[in-house]
This record gives C-alpha cells, structure tokens and sequence, in this order.
C-alpha cells in the first residue's frame, strides 16, 4: 500500500496555484502590482519540485474509497478563492472526478479478476 502523500503534495500545490492565480488576476489584469505574489509563486514551484512523481501513479493505482473521500476533503479544506461560486464548482469537479476515477478502477479490477476466473 503506498498511501496518497505524494498525490496530496500535487493537490496542495495545485490549490495554491490556483490561488495565486486567483490573486493576480483579481482586477481582470496583470500589473506590475501582481510582481508582490512572486514570493507565493515561488513557494509553488518549490512545493511541485518536492513530489517524488515516480509514486504518483503506485497511489493512483491502489486508492480505496477512503482515500477517495479524504483527498475530496483536502482539496476543498485547502482551496480558498475570492469567488465562492467557482470554489464550489471547483471542488465539486474534483470530487466528482475522483469519483469516475475510483468507478472506473472498479470496472478494470473487476474485468481482470472476472477475466481471471473464466
């Protein structure tokens, strides 16, 4: 079993770009104002370099409904944008993404374990 560590560090660097971008974008244009979240842009890139991809897909393949249900959470614990509207479209689209995923690795175990036994 590998856990969902190395898929939670991608969701929280995903939320925080997605923040920033929420920032900079705010008033509907860049401006030399926008260089101040350089910092947090900088926090991003540094987070996106401490994933060890290569785990990535060893979580994906072995996520339970559990683990499921705890990165939907995640992803809307650390998502927080100026518009709410979108933050609940957003979240909602994650958790149904998650959902199909899960669904779908269902659908192939049950294949390979049907196709197995025939």
């Amino acid at each position: 079993m590998y856990g969902i560590e190395e898929i939670k560090k991608l969701v929280l660097a995903g939320t925080s770009l997605g923040m920033v971008a929420d920032k900079v974008f705010d008033d509907g244009k860049l401006s030399f104002d926008d260089l101040f979240y350089f910092d947090d842009l900088y926090s991003v890139v540094r987070d996106l370099m401490a994933i060890d991809y290569s785990l990535i897909p060893k979580e994906l393949k072995n996520l339970d409904s559990n683990e499921i249900s705890e990165l939907s959470k995640f992803f809307q614990d650390k998502l927080d944008l100026g518009n709410d509207d979108i933050e609940v479209v957003l979240e909602r689209a994650f958790d149904l993404a998650l959902k199909i995923y899960g669904m779908i690795s269902d659908a192939i175990s049950f294949a390979k374990s049907y196709h197995k036994h025939s």
